[in-house]
């Protein structure tokens, strides 16, 4: 059955239960050991053509991952604090991210193993069946399969390393005999992948959602900028500015509703409202087809006519907050104060409002993510839990641009005037044309651009991975440990599956 959210007249697949497999979602013993309740052949499901789309779609549902890296990402940064309720004890292994003091047992950090690894076998799998059979769209589907497991295996190596490595499915008993392969190899596995995809991917798709030939791209460059291959970020990148994607003229209309998708989304991951997920299950993807981030990252209010009720975590640092200039329209749009929206001065004016609101841990300062957070009405029943609508803007065209500027100002044959170039764009887009200058050249060009990363995808899940690459880590991070803290251990449980073929990351 395939689950999909129809929205203005477009369909966003995002489900589908295969009886015939019931997928493992990871390389540990309990998902590789499931006791199927009933079984259909691959041979008979394999009959009709429709079957090779349903099971492209099945392995576009484990991008739900996202989610996770969209808090991971903010909460380990200089961006956000935690948060919660309980005294900031609530869901300690969020709270031991966000100190840096996580160990090998965090359950956090094994269901993303977990979730990217079942992104893995699903595109695997889809490969190893498409490639013996004969159907209609077989070169698109297939490079479709081959984007997605390079996205879960770039998200897999920047979180963790090298990882396991294998051109079809993984199978019970690779844990012992398949060891993990370098950075360097994973890298080399994912661009192979991705280089394979483009030749064969659309410019556009029928439904929304599925990825298109500027998104290989952009990921690609996505790739390459992450090795310091500024050539390489460079001559993927550059043909995305010409595929028919612009910055909208206003920030803030990226991030509605309506901005879904649009023309600057490179690559977007879709959830809905769809009922699903509850406090027994809501940590396994499987079960919730909402935006988690989002929800979680709303504050704790009921009655308002414009914000939904969320879990106060994922708060803004006054850091964050401060470094917006009066000029910079992005800071409307991505941070909301609660005392300057209800008109108010005191937590307790905040508490007495006529909005019912109930502050976080004491680290609450009112402040959250605008851009993120749940509108009333987006949210539709009485099981609220985990179902925001709204969609994770994976590579937006903002980001190709900034990513261009830092190539070309960092490249060996730096181009610094086209490196300001596409910074203008965002800038321009930000505070209005001309409105604010831009440094010249050198390191301080290299430095605004990494600033308006900043500022420009707060709350999206970049800042961590953007101060680890670019080695600002250590002197913005308490308690960083520089040879540690760049990779999530590999999970305790794994080593011990892997029978020790699995070594850990440095430090751990």
């Amino acid at each position: 059955m395939i689950t999909i959210k129809k929205t203005r007249n477009t369909y966003l697949a995002l489900t589908l239960f295969i009886g015939f497999a019931l997928i493992p979602l990871s390389c540990s013993e309990d998902f590789t050991n499931v006791e199927q309740e009933f079984e259909v052949g691959v041979d008979e499901f394999f009959l009709e053509d429709e079957a090779f789309f349903e099971l492209l779609i099945s392995a576009y549902d484990p991008l739900s991952f996202s989610w996770q890296t969209q808090l991971f990402g903010e909460f380990m940064s200089d961006n956000s604090i935690v948060a919660g309720e309980d005294g900031c004890q609530d869901i300690p292994e969020f709270q031991r991210l966000g100190t840096l003091t996580f160990t090998t047992t965090n359950i956090a950090v094994a269901r993303l193993w977990d979730s990217l690894f079942g992104g893995v076998f699903r595109a695997s799998f889809f490969l190893d069946n498409a490639q013996t059979r004969e159907f209609e769209n077989k070169d698109v589907f297939i490079a479709e399969a081959r984007f997605l497991r390079a996205l879960f295996y770039f998200e897999l190596v920047r979180n963790f390393g090298g990882v396991p490595l294998k051109e079809s499915r993984f199978l019970p008993g690779d844990e012992t005999s398949i060891p993990r392969s370098s950075i360097e190899e994973t890298y080399d596995f994912i661009e192979n992948d991705l280089n394979a995809a483009i030749p064969d991917l659309p410019m556009s798709q029928a439904e929304i959602g599925r990825v298109t030939k500027a998104g290989a791209m952009a990921l690609l460059g996505k790739v390459k900028l992450y090795q310091e291959d500024w050539d390489g970020a460079i001559e993927a990148l550059t043909p995305v500015t010409s595929m028919g994607f612009a910055l909208l003229p206003n920030f803030g209309d990226v991030f509605t509703t309506e901005g879904e998708n649009g023309v600057e989304s490179v690559f977007e991951i879709q959830y809905s409202n769809a009922e699903a997920g509850n406090w027994n299950n809501w940590q396994e993807n499987a079960q919730s087809e909402g935006n988690i981030a989002a929800f979680f990252s709303g504050p704790r209010l009921s009655g308002d006519p414009i914000y939904d009720a969320g879990f106060s975590f994922n708060i803004p640092q006054a850091d964050l907050v401060d470094l917006y200039e009066l000029t910079d329209t992005r800071k409307s749009a991505t941070i909301l104060n609660l005392f300057e929206y209800l008109g108010v001065t005191t937590e307790q004016e905040l508490i007495d409002s006529a909005v019912e609101y109930t502050p976080g841990c004491g680290t609450d300062t009112g402040v959250y993510y605008n851009k993120i957070i749940p509108r009333t009405g987006e949210i539709d029943g009485g099981n609220q839990f985990a179902r925001s609508p709204y969609n994770h803007r994976y590579i937006r065209y903002a980001d190709v641009l900034l990513m261009l500027a830092e190539a070309h100002n960092r490249s060996a044959t730096s181009n610094e005037n086209l490196a300001k170039s596409f910074l203008r764009q965002v800038v321009d887009r930000a505070h209005g044309s001309g409105v604010v200058s831009i440094p010249e050249s050198g390191v301080q060009l290299t430095e605004r651009i990494w600033e308006e990363r900043r500022l420009e995808f707060a709350g999206e899940g970049d800042r961590f991975y953007d101060l680890v690459r670019t080695g600002q880590a250590t002197s913005r991070l308490p308690g960083f440990e520089t040879g540690k803290h760049e990779l999530f251990p590999i999970p305790e449980d794994e080593i011990l599956f892997s029978q020790g073929n699995w070594g850990q990351n440095p430090g751990w």
